[in-house]
């Protein structure tokens, strides 16, 4: 398996789900090694059947290739990306090369390990698993032909394309042409143990939780509009902005202008093991994406017992059916939404026991068992 993130040097869903993926299949006796970038900091297998590779780290031994992967102290994603997407494809091949294990099939995830997929593929002369959590369409509105060339490259040669909603099934399809016969959809989980459950608190202050890249994607500024909304009428919601990106200026700049700079809190970016109790601490979340593959974040906040609003845009809705759903362009109602939840205990408490139990049946034991019935159609098993 290639990959680009992992656990603690993550950025999104990309780096939880490689961990939570590989530590499932690897209890239901699948043998996983992952190569990686090197990491900013420390790793850890998850089971003994999951060998983590750093490329970075091999370079030096492998000789051919001089330069050393290694992330910015604050990003998995440095300035020059194409040369270390290139970069990686090398040393992923000799690497495999040079190891002499006897793999059964190539799974890579993203248009990152694209290039390393393929040329491992050829090498290995096996088949190839591609994941597409994200499109080049998702992120930007003028999306980089060189990045999504690369996407309709990869899709377009995979054996199979896992795509995590149906919404990003329907994406490939329409932007890369994608063969419907070669596509499946398997939707991301939430290790709900993972998470503390939300406990009602009689304080005067209500909180409002925002979680995630900030980017015109992920609608922070829709987030900051509604809570102007809402703070028109209720003064005692305070509202936590946590994550880093390249609109924080902009966004601290709009918390200023619409006069609300008082009552909202931009934390940055939280690494995993301080998000949990974040989750637990608020009273209601908002994921108001522009464009949303999946949306990990919700079914965490909804492990946690607290009530979300999530955008229509969002792949997360094919399967939490406990979640108040807004329009991302609909301040208003997202902001009515908001005061219902503030101000009605009772729907807060009623969704909060629904969203607890409905992410039990979520889990990414069922997103690893559907993934190794792909691994097994291409193996022909």
């Amino acid at each position: 398996m290639l990959g680009w993130e992992y656990p603690p040097s993550i950025t999104g869903g990309l780096g939880v789900h490689c961990f939570e993926l590989v530590s499932n299949l690897a209890a239901l006796g699948v043998e996983v090694d992952l190569f990686l970038p090197k990491q900013r900091a420390g790793i850890f297998s998850p089971h003994k059947n999951v060998r983590l590779i750093e490329l970075g780290s091999l370079a030096q031994r492998i000789g051919a290739y001089g330069n050393i992967i290694q992330m910015p102290h604050n990003s998995n994603y440095p300035s020059d990306i194409i040369g270390t997407t290139d970069e990686f494809a090398k040393l992923a091949l000799a690497a495999v090369r040079e190891s002499g294990v006897h793999y059964d099939l190539v799974h890579c995830h993203d248009w990152l390990t694209v290039p390393a997929g393929l040329a491992v593929r050829d090498f290995l002369k096996k088949p190839l698993v591609l994941t597409i959590h994200s499109t080049e369409f998702d992120r930007n509105p003028i999306p980089w032909n060189w990045i999504s060339d690369i996407e309709s490259l990869g899709v377009r040669s995979a054996d199979r394309t896992i795509a995590v909603s149906g919404r990003t099934r329907a994406q490939l399809a329409e932007k890369y042409g994608a063969d419907a016969g070669r596509l499946r959809v398997i939707h991301n989980g939430v290790d709900a143990e993972k998470f503390v459950h939300r406990t009602e608190r009689h304080r005067k202050e209500k909180l409002v939780l925002f979680l995630g890249r900030l980017s015109h994607q992920k609608g922070p500024e829709q987030f900051l509009r509604a809570a102007k909304r809402v703070l028109d009428y209720e003064r005692n919601a305070r509202f936590l902005v946590v994550g880093d990106g390249p609109l924080l200026p902009r966004l601290l700049s709009l918390s200023i202008e619409l006069g609300i700079s008082d009552r909202v809190s931009f934390w940055g970016f939280v690494p995993e093991n301080e998000k949990h109790h974040i989750y637990s601490h608020c009273d209601a979340y908002v994921m108001p994406s522009v464009s949303e593959p999946f949306g990990i974040t919700s079914l965490e906040a909804m492990a946690s017992g607290t009530p979300c609003i999530i955008s229509k845009t969002s792949g997360v809705t094919e399967v939490a059916k406990n979640c108040l759903l807004v329009d991302f362009w609909d301040i208003d109602e997202m902001a009515s939404q908001l005061l219902a939840l503030l101000r009605y205990p009772p729907l807060s408490r009623t969704m909060s026991q629904h969203q607890i139990v409905e992410v039990r049946t979520l889990g990414w034991r069922e997103t690893a068992k559907k993934t190794i019935g792909v691994y097994n159609e291409v193996l022909g098993n």
